[in-house]
């Protein structure tokens, strides 16, 4: 079952336009979206989330010319 702070998140993407005080969602992304912004909106929106729960890593990879993070939580296997 996912935690509390899971479902305010999916519920906060979901209604995010609830909190800019406007009727309806504004789509995120666009056939012309850049990536760039994409990021950048996701990234601003996680910091209301604050920092990750306690015990869990980040552990950069790469792959192919793509860098990217896995989120371990603790005791994982």
């Amino acid at each position: 079952m996912p935690s509390l702070r899971c479902r305010l998140f999916v519920f906060a993407l979901k209604h995010r336009h609830l909190l800019k005080f406007q009727p309806k969602s504004a789509r995120l992304v666009y056939k012309e979206s850049s990536l760039h912004l994409l990021r950048k909106t996701v990234e601003k929106g996680a910091r209301f989330f604050g920092k990750l729960p306690a015990g869990f890593r980040l552990e950069p990879v790469k792959i192919g010319d793509l860098q990217a993070e896995w989120m371990i939580p603790p005791e994982s296997t």
